[in-house]
């Protein structure tokens, strides 16, 4: 576990082998949500922006419906052998207008 924890804002981020910043996010409608937070410089999801971008919620990876796992479910599911790929599907809602995204990333290892 290399994450963060402050209960007060309830905020757990993980730095994760394909270059992504996750973030458990309470949503007044759908409980907790996992979002990409941010991007490790020169990781592997670095420079898929648009693509990817800060507060995505991720849906899915690969085949697994992500909408109601953690944050650990969710890094678990993000790791693997490095050099191996991974499809993150994500959500976006751009004002009132909710979009799904595919990216396929290479992983960088645990």
């Amino acid at each position: 576990y290399d994450g963060q924890y402050q209960a007060d804002v309830h905020y757990l981020v993980f730095n994760l082998g394909v270059g992504v910043l996750l973030q458990a996010k309470h949503d007044p409608n759908d409980g907790v949500t996992v979002v990409i937070s941010g991007f490790t410089p020169g990781g592997a999801a670095a420079n898929t922006y648009p693509k990817l971008a800060a507060n995505d919620r991720i849906m899915a990876v690969g085949e697994v419906d992500c909408s109601k796992l953690t944050v650990l479910a969710v890094r678990e599911l993000l790791w693997g052998e490095r050099g191996s790929s991974v499809e993150v599907t994500v959500s976006r809602q751009v004002r009132r207008d909710t979009s799904k995204i595919s990216v396929t990333l290479k992983r960088e290892g645990r």
